[in-house]
């Protein structure tokens, strides 16, 4: 434990730029994650309130 202790003390910049980096990280997944589910939530809900009684879907597409 002393070890480690001193290993961080002594180079507490390299340690706090993965840190930072790490957090970034784990914003940027939280983020795109709510970008995704918002554009999923917007496309069903434009499929749901087009005035159509009919869909035609190939089979190719």
């Amino acid at each position: 434990m002393r070890l480690a202790w001193k290993e961080l003390t002594y180079n507490w910049k390299k340690y706090l730029l993965v840190e930072v980096i790490v957090i970034l990280m784990m914003f940027m997944v939280l983020f795109l994650s709510g970008l995704v589910s918002g554009l999923g939530r917007a496309v069903s809900s434009g499929i749901e309130i087009m005035d159509a009684s009919a869909f035609v879907l190939v089979k190719d597409s």
